[in-house]
């Protein structure tokens, strides 16, 4: 039985060391590591706890801190989001706040009253939505506006999805599948706005990493304000994160608390018990400050669960409205 766990427990330590050692060397070369990567750093958690309790009762300690090293290494970088956190300055109280929201309404999920729901309860300033089409977003638009006490402004692209706003949408421009651009005229200035519809990668990265590639650069030569948000079908330690994390700020990163999963939700199989990834983000350039950062809990019939953030200007000069 002792000879198992010891079996057992190298196991465990092993197979951590091989994924990182190839995901260090080859990246996500190897659609099999891309996959592993969505969920290892709790699937090594569980595994390197399980083999620091084999090594342990075993009583041998430098194989238990062997294991205890890599737990930490592998699951030391969430800690962060466990300590209240978050940029909500001082004189908050004096900025005006724009609630932005990211929410991916699966294809499938025809439920246009429960989607409206989430939205209402929310009522975001700013609405990224993913696959949702024409037809679906007129109705849902329809549905919201009274709330708003307004008309609310709005793109959308039946392959992307919607970006609405009770500010003025406006220079809106389809800049390739998966990705939308607009121009908000907010009070306190003009904002470049991205929503992202990433494409699963479930056989290459290919697409996906040429998508995420020309849109960074899109924001790399942008002045002024910036927004990027949407489904990226990725988690922080995959490519796209890492790359639009180059140059803008995760707002869930920022002032968000606990591992803020996303996806996915009861509407699919697997998420009937919990979600278990995030892969829904929203990012921002310095013109910002995040205030607070969370997940909703009510997913309206969508597999994925919408991310909220409160922001606002800082004091950087911003193109005034005209």
């Amino acid at each position: 039985m002792k000879s198992l766990m010891g079996v057992f427990g190298w196991a465990c330590v092993v197979a951590v060391l091989l994924w990182l050692g190839l995901f260090i060397a080859t990246g996500e070369q190897f659609i099999v590591v891309r996959w592993i990567s969505y969920v290892l750093p709790w699937l090594a958690g569980l595994l390197l706890i399980t083999a620091l309790a084999a090594f342990f009762l075993l009583h041998r300690r430098w194989q238990s801190g062997i294991a205890a090293l890599l737990a930490l290494l592998l699951l030391l970088p969430y800690a962060p989001r466990f300590i209240p956190s978050g940029s909500g300055h001082a004189d908050a109280g004096q900025r005006q706040i724009y609630k932005v929201m990211t929410y991916s309404k699966m294809g499938r999920n025809d439920d246009i009253d429960a989607v409206a729901r989430v939205v209402m309860a929310e009522k975001p300033d700013i609405l990224f939505m993913q696959e949702i089409g024409g037809t679906e977003a007129e109705q849902l638009i329809n549905k919201i506006s009274a709330q708003y006490h307004s008309k609310i402004s709005f793109f959308v692209d039946n392959h992307t999805g919607l970006v609405a706003s009770r500010f003025k949408v406006v220079s809106r421009w389809k800049m390739g599948d998966g990705v939308v651009h607009v121009e908000i005229e907010l009070p306190d200035g003009v904002i470049n706005a991205w929503n992202v519809h990433l494409q699963k990668s479930l056989s290459t990265t290919g697409i996906q990493y040429k998508t995420v590639d020309h849109l960074a650069a899109q924001v790399q030569h942008t002045d002024g304000p910036v927004l990027v948000a949407g489904d990226f079908n990725a988690t922080t330690i995959n490519y796209p994160c890492v790359k639009m994390n180059q140059y803008l700020d995760d707002a869930f990163e920022q002032a968000g608390f606990g591992f803020g999963f996303t996806f996915p939700s009861p509407a699919r199989r697997m998420g009937m018990i919990t979600p278990f990834m995030r892969i829904d983000h929203i990012y921002f350039s310095h013109h910002f400050i995040v205030h607070k950062a969370y997940v909703v809990d009510d997913a309206g019939g969508s597999d994925h669960y919408p991310v909220v953030a409160l922001m606002s200007f800082t004091d950087t000069p911003v193109a005034t409205v005209p």
